[in-house]
């Protein structure tokens, strides 16, 4: 067995008392054989001294640093850190095996507390750090859209306008046909011409009158001034369109008929359109299928404009004679009929020279195409 020790500077022996040669230093240790029939040496039962100079020696020793194990933590809060920081946490080191100072007198040793090392940051470098500093984009830049979902979208779009005209046309076009038939046997209230002077502010003179309380003169005068096929066709005369296409190189101007005027005015609006005559034309067939001669005549000279707010042959004759539509003249129902195509500006109870020769014109065909029949009544005159 052997005893290890720590000799002071003053008390330099060997384990068996004598002094060594050479002497030694504070805090050499020195080792001695120690037999189990011989008592405890020296050493082993240090002095008081001895004891307090060996704690001081042993607290001014450097202690081991202790082993570092790397642990992950998240990253702070600096914007230059792009990767977690490694900090390392003190492990203890094993302790190191007991003197036989510490065995004999456990209570006057202390040990020394141990020292954390300090945190590890690993090295970013300056292009990295600089990269890092950069804030991230607000948002992504949106992405253009590809044409084909541009040319969706049109069709889309395409499509529900086309539908939903459709339906508002096809609940005109239902409302229309209705009212044909109604109108059949009912006297219509006002024009969609009347209904738009009437919007439009303006004071309006008309008064209903049957065809039989017409003279006969107004009915032949219309008829040959208009339509001098009106009781011949069924709605259009083919004859009379070819000729005005011819003369106003494609458009087909003067070429109306009674019963398509009639359509113009009491379910369509004024003015020359295309779309207006593509509509006339079932609405046409439809008064037609639906009605009478006699009957579309009368709607006819109860519906028209002739004059500044007046409508009707009953207003007109009045307006413009100061007689019943009954009592007019030949001469008279020429005047009237000729102002038909423009009653704002021809004034048939004071015509101008070129309406008188056109008056006259329209009197001698009457008289050579006699009197129509679609035309007559049982009470004409």
């Amino acid at each position: 067995m052997v005893a290890w020790g720590i000799a002071s500077v003053d008390e330099k022996q060997s384990p068996d008392g004598s002094l060594l040669s050479g002497g030694l230093i504070q805090g050499d240790i020195v080792a001695a054989p120690q037999s189990a029939s011989v008592g405890p040496s020296p050493i082993d039962t240090p002095s008081a001294p001895e004891r307090f100079e060996l704690t001081s020696l042993i607290k001014t020793l450097p202690q081991p640093l202790p082993r570092a194990t790397p642990t992950w933590h998240a990253p702070d809060a600096d914007p230059v850190a792009t990767e977690p920081a490694i900090t390392s946490a003190a492990t203890p080191s094993p302790p190191a095996p007991p003197s036989p100072e510490q065995h004999a007198a456990p209570s006057s040793i202390t040990h020394a507390p141990a020292v954390a090392a300090p945190a590890f940051t690993p090295f970013v470098p300056p292009s990295e750090r600089l990269a890092s500093s950069q804030p991230p984009p607000l948002s992504n830049p949106p992405a253009a859209k590809p044409a084909t979902s541009v040319v969706k979208r049109f069709i889309s779009v395409a499509a529900t306008t086309l539908r939903f005209g459709a339906i508002v046309f096809a609940s005109w076009f239902v409302t229309v046909m209705a009212l044909i038939a109604l109108f059949r046997f009912v006297d219509p209230p006002q024009s969609m011409l009347m209904l738009t002077k009437r919007l439009g502010g303006e004071t309006l003179q008309h008064e209903w009158t049957t065809l039989p309380q017409i003279s006969t003169n107004l009915r032949r005068a219309v008829i040959t001034s208009e339509d001098s096929k009106f009781c011949r066709h069924w709605g259009f005369d083919l004859d009379e369109i070819r000729t005005a296409m011819a003369r106003t190189n494609g458009y087909g101007r003067g070429a109306s008929t009674i019963t398509q005027q009639l359509a113009k005015n009491l379910f369509l609006w004024p003015g020359k359109s295309y779309v207006r005559k593509a509509l006339e034309v079932p609405l046409t067939l439809a008064m037609e299928a639906m009605w009478s001669k006699k009957r579309i005549l009368e709607i006819y000279l109860n519906v028209a404009e002739w004059g500044p707010g007046v409508f009707g042959a009953e207003a007109a004759a009045q307006y413009y004679f100061n007689k019943p539509a009954s009592k007019l003249t030949e001469r008279e129902a020429t005047l009237l009929a000729v102002s038909l195509p423009n009653p704002i500006a021809r004034d048939a109870s004071d015509p101008n020279p070129a309406i008188a020769r056109r008056a006259a014109t329209l009197q001698a065909r009457m008289r050579v195409q006699g009197i129509s029949y679609c035309a007559l009544t049982p009470k004409a005159n």
